[in-house]
């Protein structure tokens, strides 16, 4: 439940309250071995074990302080069934989290009595039969609630009355199997609602009430079986993902999931579905993200898909697919990733992929690709594309043998041979590649034997004869009719450049026919391709004292047809060019039919092989071209030909040219009218009264951008939420301002910037805290004093960047009689960014505070770059100092080893070193679902190794020789489960971590998993044992990382 716990501490932390005075936050002192051990692993994070009488304990201690400060109270507990109440009475807390296996009822009265709102409540890993409404009553204002491995079987109408603040439930692994359709209906709030791993079916989500409001549901490992049609799911028009992987639907109807408009992202991988009916997606016409992996489609129509304009990633992986046609790419204009491995490929249509389609990533891996001339454009494509490497190595060649296993970007062209060309290649030795070293140089035939006699060149001697074949002239084509072995060793022959050969079965020709002899031979007795001389004659015909004409040419290689262009215009002209293999001196024969009528025909140089033809109608036009061979050799060139017809394009008439006119009109008239409300509305609190209007020259104090930021202080915020440097404000703002602040962060969310009149500040002193994306990068703030007190507020997402600097000004007025006013008006703070006149967040202080230092800090989880002071010009100096304060010998040490501590950069001083992790493994709990082959792991794990850059002399730092730090402080490494059902990264949980003086890490955290295994024998059931693997491994920089298993101190 390690998302729990950091779902906790993100909510807990916005109020986490400080101790009291000067004095740093410390942990609780809680321990009464062997009934409870506490624990804290990060500021107002309590983390406690023991049995049934800790949680007395944990209260009445938490009570005793001064002051309540424990945000997050995390407790295990053991023995206990009940939780009874009042639980933790008189104690402010914003987050708990309560497990044991064991609970089973939660009495009415368990959480009365807090001394502030709980915002986030878990309990998961108990026995809960049903949610505990009553209990529940009492947290008006929770947001989260985990109640995820119980088990509950139904939830009703009431089971979450009076929390209408829930933004987030997760219920899942329970045995729910009923949920009564109005169950969400009183949850304005709700964004997630998890339901994964239960026993839900269609018919119970159907019946569901509209949920206007989630964004994200996780319905995957239920029993939801059949086919998924318009009605399947309850309308919700907020909802952006849908998680239903791992169920037993069967395929996706006509206008499915018609109530989800905003889709963008669907999971159904790990079904049963087979079809995917014509429009299935017809009311998804946002989806971007489409997984189809592990089902059983065969085939995809182009009207299926037809709607999916802002598709960018479709997963078909581990299907049936026959072939890759233009129906599965075509209607995906924004198609960037296409996975399909694993299917019965064998054929990639011509016209799939045109020049003009652009992939970033395709795979065809495990697929039996028949590499034949219908895939010469899909090379073509291939070779020419930009997808990487790897992925045009995932193209393998299945058939024909000659090519097995080769890739198909390494096949030449010309290896592309269909069933026809390949018979000739056999049948019609004009094709044949290999060297001619052997001519007929007589023919004689006297009605009964047929006598030949071969003039063989110097260089194929010493040579063995090996077989002499006839091949007859049948129209186009030529049939092998004798082939007989032949004997001969030109050592033996008195002359080895003439080589007589008497044809064998001559009787068996018919005289008149028309004939071909071949004789084959091996150079110096060898028997492979390499040394294998070919020599043919002309076509001759049977008859006596026919005369033989000597024609050497059939031995050239002739070019071929690999693809022909066709474009048919509005006006009727046909452009046509041919593209052929090899470029040699040749002609190609170009004709166009209709109908199966020729309506014209051309010769073309294939040094030039483009042609057009006009005065055409729209068609459509049949095209072939195939290359005329010299010579009296018959043409056993098989034509190539494409179908191309006229595309209608209707032109603009004058009616159409007039709505165009008005339609730009009636835009920019709009255009202009919302210009000018914004201008008014936006602008009424700086116009209205001029006590409020800037000095000159101030509206364009904020439209300057930063390009060098080499010469600003630097800041990084890695504490969470706790302020803990200041900086003293020394300068005097221009303009008379009681504040010009400019600064830029990089951060993924929650930028907090304190302005205090003293670096003395508790929590109930009067600050201004300024919040930029709060709530995971969603709303912003201006607070009167930490963490509450909250003036004014936007929503704005995405104000922020994780990866990119984004810079932001905060200004705050003075009031000045000379600008006509009759009384001072000071305080109007405006936060915006750089580069824009106007503030984004506004609010007016009618008594502004004497601000003396600011200081930063971000959230628990979330790292933050500042920079500050930047100057404007040669002339600007540094405005702020930091404040220095007395550190103790521990908050030193954490200083000088984590303050410029890269945490993703693996911390050796040569980077070609090895790292050797150590892994030991106890486990607690390990189950095996037979029926869905997956093994759940659950236990304690410890990884070790050596940190270079966390080494300290102990007489430096007051005899301190370890130090406990929070896993995101330090690199960790990146254990990863390989053979995982779906994410393997994220199996173990954040905990603090110890590190020694000599740099030696050590982390013991707990491990979840949840990987495939296949039983082997079902057959000795109850009795029946089984080995599973788990397979473990680092995801990044494993070539640098050994991983050591200590199996002798493993359980």
């Amino acid at each position: 439940m390690w998302w729990l716990l950091l779902s906790l501490v993100w909510w807990c932390g916005t109020c986490a309250i400080p101790a009291p005075g000067p004095e740093a936050w410390k942990c609780p002192k809680i321990s009464e071995q062997p009934v409870v051990e506490c624990s804290c692993d990060m500021p107002h994070t309590l983390r406690c074990t023991g049995d049934k009488s800790a949680m007395t304990i944990i209260a009445r201690t938490l009570r005793s302080l001064n002051t309540a400060y424990v945000s997050l109270l995390d407790c295990t507990v053991q023995n206990v069934s009940v939780i009874s109440g009042p639980l933790l009475e008189g104690i402010a807390l914003h987050g708990l989290v309560v497990s044991s296996g064991e609970i089973k009822d939660i009495h009415q009265t368990a959480f009365q009595g807090l001394a502030s709102p709980l915002q986030a409540l878990g309990l998961p890993n108990n026995k809960l039969t049903a949610v505990p409404t009553q209990a529940l009553k009492s947290l008006p204002e929770l947001d989260r609630l985990d109640l995820s491995s119980n088990k509950l079987k139904s939830l009703e109408v009431t089971s979450f009355k009076g929390l209408r603040n829930l933004s987030f439930i997760d219920l899942s692994d329970n045995v729910l199997t009923k949920i009564a359709p109005n169950t969400f209906e009183n949850l304005p709030q709700l964004k997630i609602l998890r339901l994964r791993g239960n026993r839900l079916t269609i018919q119970t989500i159907s019946k569901l009430n509209p949920i206007r409001t989630v964004e994200e549901i996780d319905l995957s490992g239920n029993n939801l079986v059949g086919p998924i049609a318009a009605k399947t799911f309850p309308k919700m028009e907020s909802l952006r993902d849908i998680q239903l992987s791992h169920n037993s639907l069967s395929s996706i109807k006509m206008g499915a999931l018609q109530g989800l408009s905003k889709l963008s992202s669907l999971s159904l991988q790990h079904n049963q579905i087979d079809v995917l009916e014509d429009h299935a997606f017809s009311h998804l016409t946002s989806l971007v993200n489409l997984e189809l992996a592990h089902n059983r489609i065969v085939a995809v129509s182009g009207a299926s898909l037809a709607h999916l304009n802002k598709l960018t990633d479709l997963d078909l992986r581990h299907n049936f697919l026959r072939a890759l046609t233009a129906d599965l790419i075509l209607p995906l204009k924004n198609l960037k990733n296409l996975r399909l491995d694993d299917n019965d490929i064998s054929i990639v249509a011509s016209d799939a992929l045109k020049e003009t389609t652009i992939l970033k990533h395709l795979t065809l891996s495990e697929n039996p690709l028949n590499c034949d001339c219908s895939l010469t454009e899909f090379a073509i494509w291939l070779n020419n594309s930009t997808l990487p490497s790897e992925d045009k190595a995932s193209a393998v060649c299945t058939t024909p043998p000659s090519l097995e296993n080769g890739l198909l970007v390494e096949v030449p062209l010309e290896s592309l041979l269909c069933g026809e060309d390949e018979q000739e290649t056999i049948m019609a030795p004009l094709s044949t590649p290999y060297k001619a070293k052997i001519n007929l140089k007589s023919f004689k035939y006297d009605g009964r034997s047929i006598k030949l006699e071969w003039n063989v060149e110097d260089e194929a001697s010493p040579y063995t004869c090996d077989a002499i074949i006839v091949y007859e002239e049948e129209g186009e084509r030529e049939v092998l009719v004798e082939s007989n072995p032949l004997k001969c060793n030109s050592s033996d022959l008195p002359d080895p450049k003439i080589l007589n050969v008497t044809v064998p079965n001559s009787i068996q020709l018919q005289q008149e026919h028309r004939y071909r002899y071949c004789v084959v031979l091996f150079e110096a007795g060898q028997t492979d391709d390499v040394s294998l001389i070919l020599g043919c004659s002309d076509i001759i015909p049977l008859v006596q004292n026919a005369q033989l004409q000597l024609q050497n040419d059939f031995v050239m290689k002739f070019p071929k047809v690999l693809a022909i262009q066709a474009n048919l215009t509005n006006y009727g002209s046909l452009s046509i060019s041919v593209k052929i293999y090899p470029q040699v001196k040749c002609e190609i024969n170009l004709a166009i039919l209709e109908q199966s009528a020729l309506l014209s025909q051309r010769k073309i140089n294939c040094s030039d092989p483009k042609y057009v033809f006009v005065g055409l109608d729209e068609g459509p036009y049949r095209v072939c071209a195939n290359v005329i061979k010299p010579g009296p050799a018959i043409d056993l060139t098989k034509p190539r030909c494409v179908t191309v017809f006229r595309r209608e394009l209707r032109g603009f008439t004058t009616l159409d040219v007039i709505f165009v006119s008005v339609f730009f009109v009636l835009c920019f008239m709009v255009i202009a009218l919302i210009w000018g409300v914004r201008k008014v509305l936006l602008k009424p609190k700086i116009q209205t009264h001029q006590c409020f209007m800037p000095p000159e020259g101030e509206e364009q104090q904020h439209s300057r951008y930063i390009s060098d930021f080499s010469k600003c202080q630097i800041y990084y915020s890695r504490s969470g939420n706790v302020y803990k440097d200041f900086f003293e404000i020394t300068g005097q703002p221009q303009n008379g301002s009681l504040l010009d602040f400019h600064f830029s962060v990089m951060s993924a969310s929650d930028a907090h910037i304190l302005l205090a009149p003293s670096d003395k500040v508790q929590k109930a002193d009067p600050v201004y805290e300024i919040v930029i994306g709060a709530g995971g990068n969603t709303f912003c703030d201006i607070r009167r004093m930490q963490k509450s007190g909250v003036k004014a507020t936007i929503r704005i997402k995405g104000l922020l960047s994780a990866l990119d600097l984004q810079s932001f000004w905060i200004h705050i007025s003075k009031g000045n009689s000379s600008r006509g006013c009759s009384a001072f008006v000071d305080g109007v703070i405006d936060v915006g960014k750089e580069g824009e006149e106007l503030g984004f967040l506004t609010w007016i202080d009618p008594d502004p505070l004497p601000l003396k230092v600011f200081s930063f800090s971000t959230w628990p989880g979330v790292e933050a770059k500042w920079y500050f002071d930047c100057p404007r010009n040669d002339n600007d100096t540094t405005n702020s100092k930091k404040l220095e304060r007395p550190l103790s010998p521990l908050e030193k040490l954490r200083r000088d080893l984590l303050y410029y501590y890269d945490p993703y950069v693996r911390p050796v001083q040569n980077v070609s070193s090895i790292t050797v992790v150590g892994l030991q493994l106890s486990t607690n709990i390990v189950t095996l679902d037979e029926h869905k082959s997956v093994l759940q792991y659950s236990g304690s794990v410890t990884l070790s190794w050596q940190d270079e850059k966390l080494k300290w002399n102990i007489s430096d730092y007051d005899g301190i020789n370890t130090l406990h730090i929070f896993r995101r402080e330090i690199w960790v490494p990146d254990l990863f489960l390989f053979n995982a059902i779906d994410d393997g990264r994220n199996i173990l949980e954040d905990t603090m971590l110890t590190v020694n003086s000599t740099g030696f890490a050590n982390w013991k955290t707990t491990i979840n998993m949840n990987s495939w295994c296949s039983p082997n024998d079902l057959g000795r059931w109850p009795r029946d044992e089984h080995t599973c693997d788990v397979v473990l491994g680092f995801f990044k920089d494993f070539r640098n990382l050994q991983l050591i298993f200590n199996a002798h101190k493993s359980t």
